[in-house]
């Protein structure tokens, strides 16, 4: 497993664990088959600075926000500052979120976009889907390269 997902996975079960093995692999073999082919936007996102060790880095994050965070923190925005708390707990794997616990998981997400920002990693980049999708958000041409 890669480095930084095995320490954000420490504390996770096993199916949460390999979910997001699978999610960095898939992501990963993507990125290698474009790299393998000379692909142009990857080359262009090259060139912009991300070097495959970085690409790798956004693909560990992006597998730990798709399946761990994202999910956990979307069924905390729909309650939160309302006056209906959670009737039920949600349980996601080993993690169950409850009204107590709830503005906790909301202040891990916008730390966490808070950490990838500092990182001159894209939000977008963590919500990419594919790995075309993601090539793209990291080669995506700054508005003065269209003049």
């Amino acid at each position: 497993m890669n480095e930084i997902l095995a320490i954000l996975s420490k504390d996770l079960n096993f199916k949460l664990r390999r979910a997001l093995e699978i999610r960095f692999d898939n992501l990963m073999s993507g990125i290698k088959y474009r790299y393998n082919t000379d692909a142009p936007l990857l080359r262009m996102a090259i060139r912009k600075g991300w070097s495959l060790g970085k690409i790798e880095v956004v693909c560990a994050l992006n597998a730990f926000y798709q399946v761990i965070l994202g999910p956990l923190s979307s069924s905390t925005f729909a309650d939160l500052g309302t006056d209906s708390p959670l009737s039920r707990s949600i349980k996601h794997g080993n993690i169950v979120i409850t009204k107590d616990n709830m503005s906790q998981i909301h202040d891990c997400h916008i730390t966490f976009r808070q950490i990838t920002s500092e990182l001159d990693i894209d939000f977008w980049s963590l919500q990419a889907n594919h790995y075309d999708d993601l090539i793209y958000r990291l080669a995506k041409p700054n508005e003065e390269e269209h003049e």
